[in-house]
């Protein structure tokens, strides 16, 4: 049986942290290997590194 992610569909604004952490849930659903969710958390890490904060809202993230 399949399972299903609830995406966030209100009018809320959605963190980068609780974007961050829907993926990864949604990676280990999809049951990725320990060695590819290991990468993507290491990477992520990188990105919040550059970002400052996990607490930056995702509507101010633009695709450059």
């Amino acid at each position: 049986m399949k399972k299903w992610i609830s995406m966030q569909t209100d009018n809320s604004v959605k963190k980068y942290i609780e974007a961050k952490n829907e993926f990864m849930r949604h990676c280990k659903l999809k049951n990725l290997s320990k060695e590819t969710l290991e990468f993507y958390e290491s990477t992520l890490g990188y990105f919040t590194k550059f970002l400052g904060t996990e607490d930056i809202a995702m509507s101010k993230l633009k695709k450059v």
